[in-house]
């Protein structure tokens, strides 16, 4: 914690006007005066920032309990991934180990494993027909080739 004023005013018009402005007074009280200068007495601010916890690579359930402990507001956002097992967190908003504002909101990103779909039988399905079939079972269809046999 820092003090927020940590001038010596050379004047007292100079210090009248900011004790003025940081006591609320309108001119520095008798005992104040010494050999035309004046001590402001400061007020300590509290912490306004603080450094992010680590997170990429913890549970989920350790990392919450990380950013309630910092009183951090929080939310959670599922997403896939092929390399982050299921419950793992895979980043945040701000990031790990960053500075933040004691009133920041997180964003926890947590994986949901890997994506994986049944794909349907296609075989001597009419290629409009396979399509649709791809597509309602959430899968994206890629370059269509055909190919003749007997």
């Amino acid at each position: 914690m820092s003090p927020v004023v940590t001038q010596v005013l050379a004047t007292e018009r100079r210090a009248v006007s900011c004790f003025a402005q940081v006591r609320g007074v309108d001119r520095v009280p008798p005992h104040r005066r010494r050999h035309r200068r004046i001590v402001v007495v400061a007020r300590i601010r509290p912490r306004f920032y603080i450094t992010m916890p680590v997170t990429d690579g913890r549970t989920v359930t350790d990392v919450e309990n990380d950013l309630r402990t910092l009183h951090l507001k929080f939310q959670e956002r599922e997403d896939f991934s092929d390399t982050v097992q299921t419950g793992i967190v895979i980043s945040t908003t701000p990031g790990s180990q960053d500075r933040v504002h004691k009133r920041a909101e997180v964003l926890v990103v947590v994986s949901k494993g890997v994506d994986m779909r049944t794909a349907p039988n296609l075989k001597g399905m009419a290629t409009d027909a396979a399509k649709n079939a791809l597509t309602t079972s959430g899968l994206a269809v890629g370059n269509v080739t055909e190919d003749w046999s007997e």
